[in-house]
């Protein structure tokens, strides 16, 4: 009985770290699960809908109309406006966001008028923007809040 108390006495000895052992890797497999992985979010979908433009131009004066921005589906960091300078829904330009900064590059909008300009973004329901109508005889200057 002796050599079989000093057997299992040795025994306790050796596994008990074992047991351990076994325990923190248990535990540590547990807790090591794998995080979901998220969707990554378009920036560019939080200005997306109807937005009211306050338009001030030099040569048209003070005018409100309604603006509908939309994905640039051939572009992932531009947004188009439609209806930009009360041109009507079938005329659109593209704006290019960049945190908060916005530039609208040289470009062709409504037969041989061109527009370029820049603008901020204040908050996801707010823009500013200035910018330069050329219609090939003249420049309009303007300043624009547009608000969701």
């Amino acid at each position: 009985m002796r050599i079989r108390n000093t057997y299992i006495k040795n025994m306790n000895q050796y596994t008990k770290p074992l047991k351990y052992s076994l325990f923190i890797i248990v535990l540590t497999l547990t807790a090591c699960t794998k995080d979901e992985e998220s969707t990554p979010i378009d920036p560019r979908d939080k200005y997306i809908g109807s937005w009211v433009c306050a338009e001030n131009s030099k040569i048209n004066g003070q005018t409100t109309f309604n603006v509908n921005i939309k994905k640039n589906t051939t572009d992932d960091t531009q947004i188009l406006i439609d209806n930009f300078y009360n041109y009507g829904f079938n005329k659109s330009i593209f704006i290019t966001l960049s945190t908060s900064t916005i530039t609208i590059t040289q470009q062709i909008f409504s037969g041989s008028n061109t527009v370029n300009g820049t603008g901020i973004v204040s908050s996801s329901s707010k823009i500013n923007l200035t910018y330069y109508v050329n219609d090939g005889a003249s420049t309009d200057t303007c300043t624009s809040i547009l608000t969701k």
